[in-house]
C-alpha cells in the first residue's frame, strides 16, 4: 500500500506539470464549495500463522469502504464540512485449538459514520491546480453485523453491534484536471478513538469489548482514491 501511494502521489505530481504554464483561477476561494466520492479497499490474507498471539490455518479479512463529503470555504483555501461514510469488514477463519477441533470464524459487519471536519489546503505551483490537504474531523460511527463460530458439531451465532468515536486525521492531495474536477487521494491517520463492541451469542451472556487508542501512524490500509468537484 505505501508504494500505490507513492505511484498516485508521483503521478499527480507528473501530470499536475504539463500544466505548469497553464494559469488557472482558484476554486477554492471564500463562499466556493466541493462535493467528493471516494473509495478504498483492502484484503488481507494468512496461512499457517503461528506466534504467540494466534495460531492460524487460515484467515481471509476484507474491507470496503464508501466516502461522500462536502465542505464550503469559510476563507480562501480554509473549508468546513460534512462526510458520511459506509464500510464493510469480512472475515473468514480457521484457527486451532489446542484441545479439540479446530474453529471455523464467518463474520461480517457493515458500519456507517458521520464526519464533521475542517480542511487546510496548501497550494503546489503557480497555477492553481495540484493542492495538499489536512484535515481533521471528529468520527461517530455505528455497525451492525453477525458472527458463526464452528468448532466441531459445535456452532454459536451472535449478533454484534459496535459503537465509536474519535478523532481522525487525514492528509491527502487534489489534482484540479478540467472545470473544477479534480482526483483526490487521501489516507487516513487514527488520532483518538474510542469504541465499544457487544457481542450476543444466542442463549448465552453478551460479551463487551471496549479498545480506547491514540497514536498518529499513518494507516496504509485506509488509502481513498476518488473524485471531487469545486464550485
Amino acid at each position: 500500500m505505501r508504494i500505490k501511494f507513492i505511484f498516485c502521489l508521483v503521478g499527480l505530481l507528473f501530470i499536475n506539470n504539463l500544466w505548469a504554464q497553464t494559469e488557472d483561477k482558484s476554486l477554492l476561494d471564500k463562499n466556493s464549495a466541493f462535493v467528493a466520492l471516494l473509495v478504498s479497499y483492502s484484503n488481507t490474507k494468512k496461512e499457517n500463522n503461528k506466534n504467540l498471539l494466534e495460531n492460524v490455518i487460515s484467515s481471509d479479512v476484507s474491507n470496503f469502504s464508501i466516502k461522500s463529503a462536502g465542505g464550503y470555504f469559510l476563507q480562501k483555501h480554509f473549508a468546513v464540512g460534512l462526510g458520511l461514510d459506509y464500510s464493510s469488514e469480512n472475515e473468514d477463519s480457521e484457527n486451532v485449538n489446542t484441545f479439540g477441533p479446530n474453529t471455523f470464524l464467518d463474520r461480517s459487519l457493515k458500519s456507517f459514520a458521520i464526519t464533521p471536519f475542517v480542511r487546510y489546503y496548501i497550494p503546489v505551483g503557480a497555477n492553481n491546480r495540484f493542492f495538499l490537504f489536512t484535515q481533521t474531523g471528529l468520527e461517530f460511527g455505528f455497525g451492525n453485523g453477525d458472527e458463526i463460530s464452528t468448532t466441531g458439531e459445535d456452532v454459536t451465532t451472535a449478533d454484534i453491534k459496535n459503537r465509536n468515536y474519535g478523532i481522525a486525521f487525514t492528509p491527502g492531495v487534489i489534482l484540479i484536471v478540467q472545470k473544477g474536477f479534480a482526483f483526490e487521494v487521501n489516507v487516513g491517520v487514527l488520532g483518538f478513538q474510542h469504541s465499544k463492541e457487544t457481542v450476543t451469542p444466542s442463549d448465552e451472556e453478551e460479551t463487551v469489548i471496549t479498545r480506547t487508542n491514540f497514536n498518529l501512524d499513518i494507516d496504509l490500509l485506509s488509502l481513498n482514491l476518488g473524485i471531487s468537484y469545486y464550485f
